[in-house]
């Protein structure tokens, strides 16, 4: 059984203010990595990229790369 323990209402709003700012911390880090990794670029463009690669990678099934192109392809409808 979990133990009960006693906050005043000013420690409880500290901890909660802490709680706010590390996950409001962590989601702006995370939008900064994405945008960072981000790359701008036309949907046929994208289309004619993936499927220059899915041209090389045929009989390469077993590469991470092309496995990775497959999942890019399947996951933005690249057809």
């Amino acid at each position: 059984m979990s133990k009960k323990i006693k906050l005043t209402e000013t420690q409880l709003k500290k901890v909660v203010n802490i709680i706010s700012e590390s996950s409001f911390d962590e989601m702006i880090t995370k939008y900064n990595d994405t945008k960072q990794r981000e790359v701008g670029m036309s949907h046929d463009d994208a289309t004619m990229l993936v499927n220059i690669a899915t041209n090389w990678c045929e009989g390469k099934d077993n590469l991470p790369d092309c496995q990775e192109i497959q999942k890019i392809k399947s996951k933005l409808n690249l057809y």
